[in-house]
């Protein structure tokens, strides 16, 4: 004794007997450090030695007895395991100090980064949890020290949480700095993000730098096509790219065609603008009437395949590219046909949006042939027709069509060119008919007969005063 009875208790087999704390085991050993003073009794030491406590000792023998002493209290105090977290590696240190969260547009989402300690390190993965529904790998986190600041970690949870309506987002934050990516799909959803991290920021000591598109990254032209179909009042509208291809982001979107009002344009351009997203809508579309959208509604979507309409004046032969012209011109008009376009054959109307008819050019009472090699010009690598002539050409052949612009005549026509595989009709058509009946005929032909149709070429006449 007293280290009999110290080693006892710390090795006693009811763990209840044991100490419960290591500041009871130093305050027993510095009782037994204390020394009996001369006025307590043999008796009264026995009593103590018994109840555990110092029996009277001279100091010599209590100053030898300090080492063994210690030594038991350090050995009871390592098989009591009160040492293990102050005998555990150092955690090493992070430099810098980072998060790195994302979830990518097919849902695949990544967690890692520093964490202080275990709870921490579980509190960043519930924030990252909540905002990508998908629960991350327990040791996606690495503990490390180094955290840049006492609120670092709450402040990154709380930028996971402020990106949360992304479709696809990318976090990373370095120290105090912070890089955010994303994708919204509309405009009212980048909006909402940016306002969460601007609260965010306002409460917050990491620095980011944003960056939030707009609108899915790939775009398919059928998806644009279901978008614009409801707009498309006159005849089918055409875009730059081929089916199955996509606009990315940054691309424009540029559709063209005719539509039967200005109103009906301005309603695609919003409608193509809500769905585009970060990419320019150009809308080339034509305001037609009614007379002239008629004939558009019923022509098959099909490209010029290089064939063109040209337009100039029939008293210089010069080139007019805007296609207007005034009371008293003569317009000429030709359709051009790539030399290498020697099959097939060549249907060319006037429509009137004033009267209301529509002319048979080609083929005419004077031109039945409208078979492509058999005429027009080549020049050039250029098969040029000439389907409205000089006055000067027709006073020498009446047979040729020619006119010269009246009042009567101011408004709005259209020169619709039409390659075949066949003759486009099986007759040829009367000189001047209405557009309900042109358009009757045409449809019929173009829903018997899809694959006849090679190109379409189309160019308006304007006639002012």
């Amino acid at each position: 004794e007293p280290l009999k009875g110290l080693v006892d208790w710390l090795t006693a087999v009811d763990m209840a007997q044991r100490p419960a704390r290591a500041e009871d085991i130093l305050a027993r050993i510095d009782g037994y450090l204390r020394p009996i003073t001369n006025r307590r009794d043999k008796a009264g030491a026995a009593r103590t030695v018994a109840a555990g406590k110092p029996p009277p000792r001279r100091a010599g023998v209590w100053l030898l007895l300090v080492p063994v002493l210690l030594a038991g209290a350090l050995a009871a105090a390592w098989f009591a395991g009160l040492f293990e977290r102050f005998l555990l590696p150092p955690l090493p240190t992070a430099s810098p100090y980072g998060l790195s969260a994302a979830v990518s547009e097919g849902g695949t989402a990544t967690l890692s980064g520093h964490a202080p300690d275990a709870e921490t390190a579980a509190m960043l993965a519930q924030a990252f949890a909540t905002v990508s529904g998908q629960t991350p790998p327990a040791d996606a986190l690495t503990l490390a020290q180094g955290m840049p600041a006492p609120a670092w970690a709450t402040d990154a949870a709380g930028l996971l949480a402020a990106v949360t309506g992304l479709a696809d987002w990318r976090v990373e934050i370095s120290d105090q700095t912070a890089t955010v990516e994303g994708l919204a799909a509309t405009r009212d959803g980048a909006k909402a993000v940016a306002a969460a991290i601007r609260d965010w920021i306002a409460t917050s000591a990491i620095t980011p730098t944003l960056s939030i598109a707009v609108g899915p990254r790939l775009l398919p032209v059928e998806q644009v096509a279901d978008i614009a179909a409801p707009f498309a009042t006159c005849g089918p509208l055409s875009q730059t790219k081929a089916p199955g291809e996509s606009y990315v982001l940054g691309d424009t979107i540029a559709l063209a065609g005719t539509i039967a009002s200005p109103k009906d344009g301005g309603a695609l351009q919003a409608a193509m603008e809500a769905a585009a997203g970060d990419r320019k809508v150009r809308i080339d579309a034509i305001a037609l009437n009614e007379v002239l959208c008629a004939v558009h509604r019923v022509l098959p979507a099909v490209p010029a395949n290089g064939q063109s309409v040209w337009m100039g004046y029939g008293d210089t032969g010069k080139i007019n590219p805007s296609g207007v012209f005034h009371v008293g011109d003569n317009p000429i008009v030709e359709v051009q046909l790539p030399a290498t376009v020697t099959d097939g054959f060549l249907w060319v109307v006037l429509i009137n949006d004033t009267g209301g008819n529509v002319f048979n050019l080609l083929p005419n009472r004077a031109q039945e042939d409208h078979a492509i090699a058999n005429i027009g010009t080549l020049a050039d690598g250029i098969r040029r027709v000439r389907v409205i002539h000089s006055i000067a050409d027709f006073k020498a052949d009446p047979d040729k069509i020619a006119f010269t612009v009246t009042p009567d005549d101011v408004g709005r026509a259209e020169i619709i060119a039409i390659v075949t595989k066949t003759p486009l009709f099986g007759v040829r058509r009367p000189r001047d008919e209405s557009v309900a009946s042109f358009a009757e005929a045409l449809d019929a032909i173009a829903r018997e007969e899809p694959e006849n149709i090679l190109s379409i070429a189309t160019r308006l006449l304007d006639s002012r005063p």
